[in-house]
C-alpha cells in the first residue's frame, strides 16, 4: 500500500487503475528511480534564479551549472570527503565562547 501512496497519490506518477490493474512488477523500480527527476524543471528555474541574481552583484560571471551543480550535469560530482576532526584549541575556544554567551543570557534576565 505505501507504494501505492507514494506513486498514485503523493507524486501521481501513475493512477489507480493502472496501479492496481495494469503495471508490471518490472515497472516499479523504474518508477521509483524516476521520481528524483520530478521536480528538475523546478529545480532549474531556481537555479536560474539565483544565477541571474548572483551574477548581477558580482564582478565575475558565473554560470548557473557552476554555482549550483545538480545530479544530472554531466561531471557532477559528490561533495568531497573533509575532516571533521575538531582540535583540542577549537574545542576550548567554543567551550569559553558558549560560557561567556550563556553568562551574557543571564545577566540580562
Amino acid at each position: 500500500m505505501y507504494l501505492m501512496q507514494v506513486l498514485c497519490f503523493e507524486y501521481r506518477v501513475v493512477t489507480v487503475e493502472y496501479f492496481l490493474d495494469q503495471m508490471q512488477d518490472y515497472e516499479v523500480p523504474l518508477l521509483l528511480d524516476g521520481l528524483k527527476y520530478l521536480d528538475r524543471n523546478q529545480w532549474e528555474q531556481s537555479r536560474l534564479h539565483y544565477a541571474l541574481l548572483v551574477n548581477m552583484f558580482s564582478k565575475e560571471k558565473h554560470s548557473a551549472m557552476e554555482l549550483i551543480p545538480m545530479p544530472w550535469d554531466d561531471g557532477y560530482k559528490e561533495h568531497e570527503e573533509h575532516e571533521t576532526e575538531m582540535s583540542n584549541e577549537d574545542r576550548d575556544r567554543l567551550q569559553e565562547r558558549a560560557e561567556k554567551l550563556a553568562r551574557m543570557i543571564k545577566e540580562t534576565e
